[in-house]
């Protein structure tokens, strides 16, 4: 993830205030958007790169495995 993209993350994040953080597939950020604009807050969103994509998806995946 990109400096400038947690730099402006890091500038919402109040003390007491939260953040969330969802792995989408492409095409499915659109109706994941309209979910969470329920709720309120600002939406930040960020493409990974493949490999980038990769990494994370394979914290997810043992993450699950332990459980």
């Amino acid at each position: 993830i990109e400096e400038p993209f947690m730099r402006e993350l890091a500038s919402h994040l109040k003390p007491g205030s939260s953040a969330l953080f969802v792995l989408a597939r492409e095409g499915r950020a659109g109706l994941i958007r309209e979910e969470v604009e329920k709720f309120g807050g600002t939406i930040l969103q960020v493409r990974l790169e493949h490999e980038d994509h990769d990494r994370l998806q394979a914290v997810v995946n043992s993450v699950r495995a332990e459980r």
